[in-house]
């Protein structure tokens, strides 16, 4: 399917564990996945007032993808809202420059790995 169309095809898209966008020369890729986590809770007593509640425990919205080819990206973002005030919005956000495979160049706010 095409996307953008002025002559000949800009971006493609399809799904592939998330929607993908891809321009017809290979010059750059989009991958956007969500993941969603919510719970509803119900308390009825016997006796006394009737409770519910839902929440949104946690909504992450990923971007990730390549541009020129040796430059990978990722966005990590954590939408839901909450009430810890240690929370942060951003959890991964960087560059990799992976021309060579034994040397490669990250910049940006990245999680431990094997954490």
């Amino acid at each position: 399917m095409v996307l953008l169309s002025a002559g000949p095809a800009l971006a493609d898209w399809s799904y592939d564990d998330g929607i993908k966008f891809e321009d017809s020369k290979g010059r750059f890729a989009l991958k956007i996945n969500n993941r969603i986590q919510f719970r509803f809770s119900a308390q009825d007593p016997d006796l006394g007032s009737k409770s519910e509640s839902f929440d949104v425990h946690h909504y992450k919205l990923t971007l990730t993808g390549t541009v020129q080819k040796h430059w990978d990206f990722r966005f990590q973002a954590n939408l839901a809202g909450g009430s810890e005030e240690s929370q942060s919005l951003l959890e991964d956000a960087f560059f990799l420059f992976n021309r060579n495979t034994y040397a490669q160049l990250w910049a940006g706010q990245v999680k431990v790995f094997f954490g």
